[in-house]
């Protein structure tokens, strides 16, 4: 679906600017490498079937890279549920080791940096 398809059934004007402040957070390479860790070993186990018989696969790769970059939205959405609605931290998602770490939580860099960022914009 179109960009502009999508930004019109969710509820802005045809034109209009938008922005999504957690958006601009990046969290740290580490804590994104906790989501879908085994990604890594699945890619390697890829290359190495494609070397094995030659036949790509596409449809695996693309997959494994969409995961990749889901990541980061995880992460971001994580971290303003812990900011803005504490009460659903108890929610078994929560439980994850990532969302236990200490690199997520209040004395984690990607944590501290995204609630001053929320607050202060």
């Amino acid at each position: 679906m179109p960009t502009i398809a999508l930004r019109v059934i969710a509820g802005f004007l045809q034109g209009e600017r938008y922005s999504l402040r957690r958006g601009r957070v990046k969290p740290s390479q580490a804590l994104q490498e906790m989501i879908f860790a085994f990604i890594g070993d699945e890619m390697n186990n890829i290359e190495s079937a494609v070397n094995d018989d030659g036949i790509e696969r596409p449809t695996a790769v693309l997959t494994l890279r969409l995961w990749i970059k889901l990541r980061t939205v995880i992460l971001q959405d994580a971290a303003e549920i812990y900011v803005r609605h504490p009460g659903r931290m108890d929610h078994h998602l929560f439980r994850m080791p990532v969302f236990t770490s200490e690199e997520f939580m209040v004395s984690g860099e990607f944590f501290w940096f995204f609630c001053c960022f929320y607050f202060i914009f």
